[in-house]
């Protein structure tokens, strides 16, 4: 007997998402319910100002493949470009290495194009990254960035310590702690942390902790550039914190949603936003856009080459 494919869209709300999301919850992690209800946390904060689709491929109702597209929007040169984010791509584990994976995306496309949203973007893991690149996905990232207007500033670090190995447990605390807000995403292992920590003057960085014990926390300085500060404790512990921490540095280079921005005053700061081509973060232009858009996506896509940087510069190492 031969059964149909089925390709299914469902659209996700409070009663459902639980169900559409617990292919992740098999697939990443492990049945760990902490983590899983942090993952039904974000998207029930995102679905009332989202259009949130469950899409998956099925077999006499039995799944094969599933993803979660995300209604959202690219903002890029006074335009406001609608786009699809993919995200929660699972294969269920006894159809893999049988070409659904294709098949999903094949489907996501069309259904993409009648909705009329003709940019995927998708962050994928390492494990399957060359996977979106085979069909035709291109490397980029978008991040925030905030430049001090002025140059008049007394940098002193009379409030901290240069981290050291002794340090090191700690700074792996914190690091998981945070990584919500940082714009590394990885959990890194103790093998890094005791690299950083040994050569901090060969790649000209500092990782820094305060003298005060009671504020646990820690940021990292590249060439007076912030590309990294964890964000542990309550509101007015974290804004001690970072007024503490904006004299030692001229540039912010983190996630948009860090706690940082709540204290960086657009009085002394300028807030702009830059795209690099970077490992991970992944787009696809699925029809016609305006020239200056799609000489723009090129442009992006040539500087990568078939080079695929990481999120973010400590991630190269």
């Amino acid at each position: 007997m031969t059964y149909k494919l089925l390709f299914n869209t469902t659209r996700v709300n409070q009663n459902n998402l639980v169900k559409c999301l617990e292919p992740s919850l098999r697939a990443f992690y492990g049945n760990e319910e902490s983590r899983f209800n942090n993952l039904v946390f974000k998207y029930l904060s995102a679905i009332s100002d989202k259009e949130i689709t469950f899409c998956s491929l099925e077999i006499e109702n039995e799944l094969i493949a599933s993803c979660l597209l995300v209604s959202s929007s690219l903002k890029l040169n006074g335009l406001n470009l609608p786009i699809f984010f993919l995200t929660q791509v699972v294969t269920e584990k006894k159809f893999r290495r049988m070409g659904y994976f294709a098949l999903l995306l094949q489907k996501i496309e069309e259904f993409s194009r009648q909705k009329k949203r003709n940019i995927l973007i998708v962050i994928a893991r390492r494990a399957v990254t060359d996977l979106y690149w085979k069909f035709g996905f291109k490397g980029f990232s978008h991040f925030p960035e905030y430049n001090l207007k002025s140059s008049l500033k007394f940098p002193t670090l009379n409030s901290f310590n240069i981290a050291s190995n002794k340090d090191l447990e700690i700074l792996r605390y914190l690091h998981l702690q945070s990584v919500n807000s940082s714009n590394c995403k990885i959990a890194r292992s103790k093998l890094f942390w005791q690299f950083i920590l040994k050569n901090q003057s060969e790649l000209n960085c500092k990782v820094l902790i305060p003298k005060d014990k009671m504020n646990q926390n820690y940021f990292i300085l590249q060439n007076n550039v912030l590309i990294e500060a964890s964000s542990r404790g309550d509101h007015q512990n974290l804004s001690s914190f970072f007024i503490e921490t904006r004299n030692l540095f001229n540039q912010v280079k983190l996630d948009r949603f860090h706690s940082i921005s709540r204290d960086l005053s657009l009085d002394i700061w300028d807030y702009t936003e830059r795209f690099e081509a970077k490992e991970g973060h992944l787009y696809k232009l699925l029809d016609t856009l305006p020239k200056g858009i799609e000489y723009f996506f090129k442009e992006i896509a040539r500087e990568s080459g078939t080079v695929r940087l990481e999120i973010s510069p400590l991630d190269q190492w």
